[in-house]
């Protein structure tokens, strides 16, 4: 019978829950990847986390780590990461439940299990002895293999993490690599899928549950892509079929009044990316510029007053997002007002400033907003409303869809 499992890496849990950590929430997305991989993946045998488990390596950070994954009803192995504390997580994290082992056999398969933390250093290193002791079981069991480490061994074109890949991983794999039966070895701490090949073994990198970092990148740099996990199936022949799998969050549908301006700009990218739109608009489908154009499937309110369409379509969405221009004024700020009154999720962005898709990204993600309200100042504010709001719309929205 196949075996399936479940790669996360670079769960950066923090000390204190909700921290930011370079505009993500690490504790929200995990759970929130927890329960998708509980909702979509079916019947599991392990979940290893490799490592980067937590950001600060204390004992709360551990503990708060311990409350999540002990939402999964299997195993879990975990390796150390160069943010972790190895005495934390051992104190405050491994239980019956989530164990750090050094090898796990399987019916057709063993997994293997690499030490490649260093504290106090982000660069890996794999100690002499640890190495023989893998060379060792892999000399001793010819059953196919799977290893599974924190840093890359090899470069991976990123010069930055390169710098703090393992300082020794072209011994580490020259020594394995007279094994045949150990085909592939998968890591973390890149925080972005990868795939490479060293002779006979397959080098696969995992994203991060939070963050992203931006492929063939010199310098550190972030990259808007929703996070993820691997998913690794292992059949009884020593085949082995492996994918990625991200959790974006879909907005599926765009609400706005129809107003000229940021309204139609709204409704006119939910039309071209193929997004349902709908929304609330005054009695008569009034507008700046007469009636509003019946290709937009809104609602008409009994009032032919803008302040109730406003309200409407803040009260049946999972949030606002409104671009200004500047501070908010009239209607857009009526908007902000009444989205604070709702308790509803607001986002402000200013469309004079640059635009940070990675926020926008964890607002949406952290909220959970598939129907997204969209608001803004008219066209007779500024001729350039339409455009600059279409553009960054576009920017934002076709990521996420």
């Amino acid at each position: 019978m196949p075996i399936k499992l479940i790669q996360l890496s670079d769960t950066h849990i923090h000390d204190q829950a909700l921290t930011e950590f370079k505009h993500s929430t690490p504790d929200i997305y995990l759970e929130r990847i927890i329960h998708h991989i509980l909702d979509t993946q079916g019947e599991l045998d392990a979940v290893i986390v490799s490592g980067d488990l937590t950001h600060d390596g204390t004992a709360s950070a551990c503990q708060q780590l311990s409350i999540l994954l002990h939402l999964l009803p299997v195993p879990v192995y975990v390796v150390a990461g160069n943010h972790d504390s190895l005495e934390m997580l051992q104190q405050h994290l491994l239980d019956q439940q989530i164990s750090m082992p050094d090898r796990i056999e399987l019916s057709h398969w063993q997994l293997l299990f690499a030490d490649s933390h260093v504290e106090q250093q982000s660069a890996g290193h794999i100690e002499k002895l640890h190495a023989q002791k893998i060379s060792r079981q892999l000399a001793s069991n010819t059953k196919p293999a799977l290893l599974f480490t924190h840093h890359p061994p090899v470069p991976v074109n990123c010069n930055w993490l390169d710098e703090i890949a393992i300082d020794n991983g072209d011994d580490f794999l020259q020594q394995l690599s007279v094994h045949p039966q150990l085909s592939h070895i998968l890591f973390g701490h890149i925080h972005q899928e990868w795939q490479g090949q060293y002779q006979h073994i397959t080098l696969l990198g995992c994203p991060s549950s939070c963050i992203q970092f931006k492929p063939d990148s010199d310098e550190f740099a972030t990259d808007p892509i929703a996070p993820g996990y691997r998913v690794i199936q292992l059949d009884d022949d020593g085949s082995l079929a492996t994918r990625v799998v991200r959790c974006s969050m879909q907005i599926r549908q765009i609400h706005s009044g129809g107003q000229t301006g940021v309204d139609r700009a709204a409704l006119d990218t939910a039309l071209r990316l193929g997004i349902a739109h709908a929304g609330w608009c005054p009695a008569g489908r009034r507008a700046l510029d007469g009636v509003i154009p019946e290709k937009y499937q809104l609602r008409e309110t009994p009032s032919d007053a803008y302040p109730q369409r406003t309200e409407w379509n803040i009260r049946d969405t999972h949030g606002s997002l409104v671009l200004c221009l500047g501070q908010p004024e009239g209607g857009t700020a009526l908007t902000c007002k009444l989205a604070r009154q709702l308790d509803k999720p607001l986002l402000v962005i200013d469309m004079t400033q640059e635009i940070n898709t990675a926020a926008f990204n964890q607002w949406i993600y952290q909220h959970d907003i598939r129907q997204l309200n969209i608001a803004g100042p008219r066209q007779d504010k500024d001729h350039t409303i339409y455009g600059l709001a279409h553009k960054i719309l576009k920017q934002l929205l076709n990521q996420l869809t």
